[in-house]
């Protein structure tokens, strides 16, 4: 939908066939549809006075957004909502659905609407409009003026669920909500499913690297959970602290494999070069950060040595560095000296400090001259 420069809406559609000037049009409204975004809208005011209510009576709505789907509400706050408050918002949103308030519009002047306690907050846009104005009352609970479609009663929007509360920066926030029985059961089905899917996913995993993921099984194969949002709650709670015992669990299992392969690399064997002050180590596609940890263990464990990593993978060769401060005959080895040589052997890129350089090359058929190279220092 678009706002036309005299505050007109043109909805934007896709014809089926082509429309002239003086054709006939019937047009429908989809009942379901506007009965959806009629229960998200209407709900929106009493979320915004549940707000004011629970929180701080200052709130007011900065942005939002109606659908069939959902809808959003914008508010400034200077600190975040907790999980309790949350919940305490959105059990004050039901709580005014089940007392079955009576939704009325009538129609009044600004001075009038605002007289009889109506709120307007963009009073420079209403003042614009010579009409009188559309003012919602939602049992006296909730008075505002307001030109959308709304329920007739708040018994009619059934149910509320808030299902997304994020900062959007500069003290505000963002609340998403759904209405409805139907539709917050989909919510719930859909979000226990996909925590379902990953716990499974996660117990697999650990699976593969010889953890027994007992407490994932029990989740998983648990055919107890009833579709309520006390047990999606709880199912969220125990969600959560798996995805930490899958974390530390794989964080540990990647320091183990990191620990073996710099073992590896560092049994790698190891070619000196004519000066015998360097070693060369031709690996085979080894992760990078091994690369260079094993690197500098093995340069603290001999620091009479200098040493070289070639790391071959399938698409470069990737050159390591480290110099330990030692000298080559009366020369200074720089470790930054000889990536730059490399460098312009393999039309590489790279470089570094003296102690320690890097760099690398897609030229795969230049290895047997990086070596000729090292091999002569």
């Amino acid at each position: 939908m678009l706002k036309g420069p005299n505050l007109q809406h043109f909805h934007l559609i896709e014809p089926k066939q082509p429309i002239k000037i003086g054709t006939d049009a019937h047009l429908i409204v989809d009942p379901q549809i506007r009965d959806a975004a009629s229960k998200n809208h209407s709900v929106e005011h009493l979320l915004q006075h549940a707000l004011q209510t629970v929180i701080d009576k200052n709130i007011k709505q900065e942005g939002a957004f109606k659908s069939a789907d959902k809808l959003s509400f914008d508010f400034i706050l200077p600190n975040k909502l907790t999980p309790e408050q949350i919940k305490l918002v959105q059990k004050q949103v039901n709580e005014y659905i089940h007392q079955a308030l009576p939704i009325t519009t009538n129609l009044q002047t600004l001075a009038e609407a605002k007289q009889s306690g109506a709120i307007a907050y963009f009073e420079d846009v209403y003042a614009k409009i010579k009409t009188k104005l559309r003012v919602v009352n939602m049992g006296g609970l909730s008075i505002e003026i307001c030109g959308g479609t709304h329920v007739k009663n708040t018994k009619n929007i059934e149910a509320f669920m808030i299902t997304k509360y994020f900062n959007k920066g500069g003290g505000a926030w963002r609340i998403e909500g759904i209405t409805s029985h139907n539709t917050i059961e989909r919510f719930i089905n859909q979000e226990i499913s996909e925590m379902q899917s990953h716990i499974l996913t996660m117990a697999q995993e650990l699976k593969a690297i010889s953890v027994a993921p007992t407490e994932f099984e029990k989740i998983v194969n648990d055919k107890n959970f009833q579709l309520n949002e006390s047990t999606l709650d709880n199912l969220k709670t125990q969600y959560e602290n798996l995805k930490a015992i899958y974390t530390n669990h794989m964080i540990e299992h990647q320091k183990q494999s990191m620990s073996q392969e710099i073992e590896k690399i560092k049994s790698t064997t190891k070619i000196p070069s004519h000066s015998k002050v360097v070693s060369i180590i031709i690996l085979n596609n080894v992760n990078i950060k091994s690369a260079n940890q094993a690197l500098t263990q093995l340069a603290n464990e001999n620091q009479n040595m200098a040493f070289v990593i070639l790391n071959m993978t399938q698409e470069k060769i990737q050159y390591l560095v480290i110099t330990n401060k030692i000298t080559n005959g009366a020369q200074k080895l720089s470790a930054k000296s000889i990536v730059s040589d490399l460098n312009k052997i393999t039309n590489g890129s790279g470089g570094g400090r003296d102690e320690f350089a890097q760099g690398g090359t897609s030229n795969l058929n230049t290895l047997e001259q990086i070596k000729d190279y090292l091999l002569k220092l």
